[in-house]
């Protein structure tokens, strides 16, 4: 991959496996829910009609299938009824609302650095989201970033298109203090039937000269513009930011399995569980967190008995079986030696 001057990486060509399902961080549709401008009982419709449930919307750390998004972005628009709702959320956002990715850019030297590393860590927010930035070696030229979904069709692509696009003009414009304005803007869709979304497009881009039905997204800026320091750069921070992306894990989607085993770990400790009880604390009902827990091939007898299996390992040595039995929930002592004997055959 080779270095520009202005310190973009030039595309490495790398491909997506077909097999792999693609994904975006959970903050993604905790942003739109929270700055369309519904009340409360709105949102929380919207987000089960999209599959996104409380107790995920409120795991920062979670990652969401990437459909999920894009359909919450259908219902959105056709709740409000506003074609240009897109553009207005991102007129809304906060840069850092959106985590490392955030401020991975707001905190490196220049602008051009900063969409460098927005390139080379874009995983850590969307492994759905192509970007890449390709600058030209003269540094009174252009760089040219191209980004699009690696999947997904239709109407909620494109407005999850406009609000990151968007976004990242508005990030842009925070980070430097200055009124970032490129040069090109081609998109994908086609024009828009809507004056009022054409009107916020231009007037977020700073520029009514954009081409509609392009072969992908790409948006150009003057190098002069990527060259400029960022107002919050800290080498030190940006540093130990990268050094924490490079050590993070690849992402993974946050199951119903994978919250009820949480939930379970800290409510064993009082003894008895129940699924009733559980179920509040995933503000679902018994039925719902049955079914999704079948759509997963498991069941809750099979999580309940994998997490008293796990406190039974980490629970200090000391302790007498029937004190053992009651921080688990069995009924006597008894009750813990069949299951374990169950634990062992099942090895």
């Amino acid at each position: 991959m080779t270095i520009h001057p202005t310190g973009i990486h030039a595309p490495s060509g790398a491909g997506l496996d077909p097999d792999a399902q693609v994904m975006d961080t959970v903050l993604l549709p905790g942003y739109v829910l929270s700055t369309i401008g519904v009340c409360e009982d709105t949102r929380h419709r919207l987000a089960l009609a999209a599959d996104l449930p409380g107790w995920l919307l409120t795991s920062p750390e979670s990652m969401v299938p990437s459909e999920r998004y894009l359909r919450l972005w259908e219902l959105v628009e056709h709740e409000t009824q506003d074609p240009a709702i897109a553009v207005r959320t991102a007129l809304e956002y906060t840069p850092g609302q959106l985590g490392i990715i955030d401020y991975l850019l707001l905190t490196a030297p220049t602008l051009g650095a900063g969409l460098a590393l927005t390139d080379r860590f874009m995983d850590a927010c969307s492994t759905n989201r192509e970007f890449r930035a390709v600058a030209d070696a003269d540094p009174d030229g252009v760089t040219t970033v191209y980004t699009g979904l690696a999947r997904g069709e239709g109407r909620g692509s494109e407005l999850a298109m406009h609000t990151g696009l968007c976004g990242m003009i508005v990030k842009m414009r925070t980070a430097t203090g200055q009124h970032v304005v490129p040069v090109d803007v081609r998109l994908r869709q086609r024009a828009p039937k809507s004056r009022a979304e054409l009107t916020a497009l231009a007037e977020l881009f700073g520029t009514p000269r954009i081409d509609f039905g392009a072969a992908t997204n790409r948006v150009t800026f003057r190098n002069t513009d990527l060259a400029l320091p960022l107002l919050r750069a800290d080498p030190v921070l940006n540093r130990i930011l990268v050094q924490q992306a490079e050590m993070t894990a690849p992402p993974r989607i946050t199951t119903w399995s994978d919250r009820l085993q949480q939930e379970l770990t800290s409510m064993l400790i009082d003894g008895a569980v129940t699924i009733d009880a559980v179920a509040r604390r995933l503000l679902t009902g018994r039925r719902t967190l049955q079914r999704r827990l079948a759509e997963e091939g498991t069941s809750w007898r099979y999580e309940l008995e994998k997490a008293r299996r796990q406190q039974v390992l980490d629970q200090p040595l000391g302790l007498t079986q029937a004190e053992r039995a009651r921080r688990l929930g069995y009924s006597d002592p008894r009750s813990l030696r069949r299951a374990q004997q169950r634990w062992t055959d099942v090895s």
